[in-house]
């Protein structure tokens, strides 16, 4: 395994890190050992394309995992990985909503949105664009790294984390509507989501 998977490098490099140094973790080696153990049962996912997604879904599923050997309930244990996660998606909400004030600012969002969601992440879900009607665009996506890394272990619900997460940032976006029609985790069909202008013009 290439050293870029290396517990530290994967802290490091998830939208965890900040929680991790800011909160007292228990067992902070039991949690290195953990994350080092899942890489090793994970060769399919945890190559040098998939780092970035992979540094996250990770580093989710070990803390999940310390948190409920300490003790706490499922819901208890989600709701300490989620937490941080959704309160990071809120900073980053602020940043995306100030860039859709305007009319031009919106369509040019509008236009970037797929890269700004995906970027080059987009192997790792196989995205492609839906036939679009006027005013929306919409987006299907046939493959989630999430959605497939969580489902091995039966922990789904912590890929679904990743999706509120995305609400979060982009569902709060002036004259953009935002919305999640269909869900590989909810539904069992392929992502589908939608922008469109809201207000339309």
């Amino acid at each position: 395994m290439k050293n870029i998977y290396s517990a530290k490098n994967l802290i490091n490099s998830s939208f965890f890190v900040h929680f991790i140094l800011h909160v007292k973790i228990p067992d902070i080696e039991k949690l290195c050992i953990r994350i080092d153990e899942i890489v090793r049962e994970n060769p399919e996912y945890c190559t040098e394309d998939n780092f970035d997604s992979m540094s996250n879904a990770i580093t989710a599923l070990a803390l999940f995992e310390m948190f409920k050997n300490k003790g706490d309930s499922f819901v208890q244990a989600y709701y300490h990985v989620a937490q941080p996660f959704w309160e990071y998606c809120k900073e980053l909400e602020y940043k995306v909503y100030k860039k859709t004030w305007s009319k031009k600012a919106c369509d040019k969002m509008i236009r970037r949105l797929p890269d700004i969601l995906w970027g080059d992440l987009k192997k790792d879900f196989k995205t492609d664009a839906l036939p679009s009607v006027s005013q929306a665009s919409s987006f299907q996506t046939d493959s989630c790294i999430y959605y497939s890394f969580f489902k091995k272990y039966k922990l789904t619900d912590i890929a679904a984390m990743f999706c509120y997460g995305e609400n979060i940032v982009f569902g709060g976006m002036k004259n953009i509507k935002f919305e999640i029609l269909k869900s590989l985790i909810l539904d069992g069909k392929p992502c589908e989501i939608s922008l469109s202008k809201d207000p339309p013009d």
